[in-house]
């Protein structure tokens, strides 16, 4: 008795997990999209620095695409990345928007001294986090590079 019990306990176990993490990836809760939030910054980083615009674009809402390509249209051609880093989130009381600060460390081609600016991105939830507008922090440090 005792192990057809236990047998049960796992099997549903088993079963629901998949369940539960489908409910968290649909953002039904604010802390949730908190969560995926932070998933979605740590992919949309890797995509900023490698360069991979399709993957960039599924991270944009429409009205967001024009500030963006502004913020970033020299990165991979003149300008390349050596660094970005959440410095602050602020999710709203809702949590279907955030604020984002990013530090972004690059040089320009050809010349290698890095420089450093804090940009700031509203991101919505919309079907998944999106970037509706960036605004670009004036250029601080700089250092070059080695």
């Amino acid at each position: 008795m005792r192990i057809l019990v236990l047998g049960l306990v796992i099997l549903s176990g088993c079963i629901l997990a998949p369940v539960m993490k489908g409910v968290q990836d649909a953002g039904i809760t604010k802390n949730d999209r908190a969560v995926k939030l932070g998933e979605n910054l740590r992919e949309f980083k890797e995509a900023l620095y490698w360069g991979q615009t399709l993957r960039l674009n599924s991270y944009l809402l429409e009205e967001g695409k024009e500030s963006f390509t502004t913020a970033y249209k020299g990165v991979g051609r003149t300008e390349r990345l050596t660094e970005t880093k959440v410095e602050e989130t602020e999710i709203s009381e809702d949590g279907y928007s955030a604020k984002v600060r990013m530090m972004v460390r690059y040089y320009r081609i050809p010349h290698y001294t890095v420089v450093e600016r804090v940009d700031t991105h509203d991101w919505k939830y919309e079907d998944g986090w999106k970037i509706a507008s960036v605004a670009v922090g004036d250029e601080g440090n700089t250092s070059p590079l080695r």
